[in-house]
C-alpha cells in the first residue's frame, strides 16, 4: 500500500526527522502505524504515515504470552514497513485505550510489564514509558488534532489556521467528542476545547447493557436483532429500530423518561443534551454552526446502513456523507426491519467494512450511533456531522496521528529548550 502523503513544513530541527512505529492497542484488536517526518521523497518537511496489520481480539482479553506473541507478530511486520538502516533509532510505542484502560491498576500494570520484557528484541528502539495507557481525554484531543490536522484547520505545531471541526470518536468500550468552547489560544489549545470521553459507552459496551438489560427484565426477544435471527444470547430478533431505540435508552442514558419526551417533543438541542445525558456527565451546548467529523464505529454504522438499505427500501441517503440524521434514521428504520434470511442471503460482500459475522450487529450499532447523535449529543437541528473514514489526501483519521503530531511538538520544544 503506497504511502498517505500528508502536507506538513516541519521546523527543521534533527529531532523531527524521526520513524515512529505506534501500536494502537483498543479494545476489539490492535493496529501498527508507522510515522515519518522529514521524508525527502516528498518535499522538504513532508509527513508520511503507512498501516500495517490489524490483529484481534484486543490485549485485554489475552494472557500476558499471547499478548506478546501479538505484539510482536506486529512489529515483524512493521519493520518491514522501515528502512533498514533506520530500524535502531525507530522509537516503537504501544498505547492502549479501551479494554487495557478498564482492567485494575495491577492487571494492567503486569500486563504492560510482561510486554515490555517480551519485546526487547524487536528492531525498534523501545523504552518502558512508551509502553502504556491513553487517558479517555488525551485520545478525545489526539482525534480532534488528527481531524482538524489532515482537513487543514490546524498546522503541523497544533497551531489552529482555520475554523476547527469537532471531532466524534467511537471504539469498543468508549466513546469521546471534542469541539472548540470559542476562539482556541494557541498556546493552550487544550485549555480552548471541550474534550469529553464517556469510559464504558463504546458500541460493545453499550451492547452488552441492553442485553443485559432485556434479560434482566425477562425479555426473549431483541429489538435490535433482525427479526428471524437468534443469537448465541437466546434471544429472537424483532428488527424493530424505534424499540431498540428506547431499549438502548434504558441501558444508557440517566433519565429516561425525560429523554424520551424531550425528543418525543423535538425539544431545543440544549434541553435533550440535558435530559439526555449519559455518566451524569451532559455534553456543553457546541458554537453556533460547529461542524463535526464522526469516525471508526460511526462511519462503520451509518454507511453500513448506506450502502446496504438503500437496494431493498427507497433511494440512496441523500447528501452523504453529511447526511440529515432524520433521513438516516429513516433509512436504518427500514434496514432494522429487513428479515434476517434476505440479510444472510443477500447482503454477505456487499459492504467493504461488514463481514459476515458483523451483519448481525449492524441494525444495533446504527441504533446507538443515532441515539448519541440525535439524543445525547444533540446534533440534529442541522445537517453537521459529516461521516469519514479518510479526510484530505486520503490519510486515515486517526486518533495515533494526533499522538505522533503532539510528540513531534514535545521533542522540538526540547531540542530548542
Amino acid at each position: 500500500m503506497p504511502f498517505a502523503l500528508l502536507a506538513v513544513a516541519a521546523a527543521a530541527v534533527e529531532t523531527e526527522k524521526m520513524w515512529t512505529v505506534i501500536v494502537d492497542a483498543g479494545s476489539t484488536g490492535s493496529r501498527l502505524y508507522v510515522y515519518h517526518v522529514g521524508s525527502a521523497s516528498v518535499y522538504s518537511g513532508g509527513v508520511s504515515v503507512k498501516r500495517g496489520q490489524k490483529v484481534r481480539p484486543g490485549l485485554a482479553a489475552l494472557r500476558a504470552a499471547d499478548a506478546v506473541a501479538q505484539m510482536a507478530s506486529l512489529f515483524e511486520d512493521g519493520a518491514k514497513l522501515v528502512p533498514e538502516n533506520e530500524r535502531a533509532a525507530t522509537r516503537a510505542i504501544v498505547r492502549c485505550t479501551g479494554g487495557v484502560r478498564d482492567l485494575r491498576d495491577i492487571e494492567r500494570t503486569d500486563l504492560l510489564d510482561a510486554i515490555f520484557d517480551g519485546l526487547r528484541h524487536i528492531p525498534f528502539r523501545l523504552d518502558r514509558r512508551d509502553i502504556g495507557v491513553v487517558s479517555g481525554d488525551d485520545e478525545a484531543f489526539y482525534a480532534f488534532a488528527a481531524a482538524n490536522f489532515l482537513e487543514k484547520r490546524v498546522d503541523h505545531k497544533l497551531n489552529v489556521v482555520g475554523p476547527t471541526l469537532g471531532a466524534l470518536d467511537l471504539g469498543g468500550s468508549s466513546t469521546q467528542i471534542t469541539y472548540a468552547m470559542g476562539a482556541c489560544d494557541n498556546d493552550n489549545l487544550r485549555a480552548s476545547l471541550f474534550a469529553k470521553s464517556y469510559a464504558g459507552f463504546g458500541a460493545h459496551a453499550v451492547r452488552d447493557r441492553v442485553l443485559a438489560s432485556l434479560r434482566s427484565a425477562g425479555a426473549s426477544t431483541d429489538p435490535c436483532s433482525h427479526a428471524g435471527f437468534r443469537g448465541d444470547d437466546g434471544f429472537d430478533g424483532l428488527g424493530d429500530l424505534d424499540a431498540c431505540v428506547a431499549a438502548i435508552r434504558v441501558a444508557l442514558v440517566d433519565r429516561v423518561d425525560d429523554c424520551a419526551r424531550n425528543v418525543d417533543q423535538n425539544s431545543t438541542a440544549s434541553r435533550r443534551r440535558r435530559a439526555c445525558a449519559i455518566d451524569q456527565a451532559p455534553v456543553g451546548t457546541p458554537p453556533p454552526n460547529t461542524t463535526f467529523l464522526a469516525m471508526c464505529n460511526f462511519f462503520y454504522a451509518a454507511d453500513a446502513i448506506r450502502a446496504l438499505g438503500p437496494p431493498h427500501h427507497g433511494g440512496p441517503l441523500p447528501d452523504w456523507p453529511t447526511p440529515d440524521l432524520n433521513h438516516l434514521y429513516d433509512l436504518a428504520r427500514s434496514f432494522c426491519a429487513i428479515p434476517w434470511d434476505t440479510v444472510e442471503a443477500t447482503m454477505p460482500g456487499r459492504h467493504p467494512y461488514t463481514p459476515t459475522n458483523l451483519l448481525p450487529s449492524r441494525c444495533f450499532d446504527a441504533a446507538y450511533v443515532l441515539v448519541l447523535l440525535r439524543d445525547v449529543y444533540a446534533l440534529d437541528d442541522f445537517p453537521r456531522v459529516t461521516f469519514a473514514l479518510d479526510a484530505n489526501g486520503g490519510a486515515d483519521v486517526e486518533w495515533t496521528l494526533g499522538y505522533f503530531l503532539s510528540e513531534v511538538v514535545a521533542a522540538a520544544a526540547a531540542a530548542k529548550s
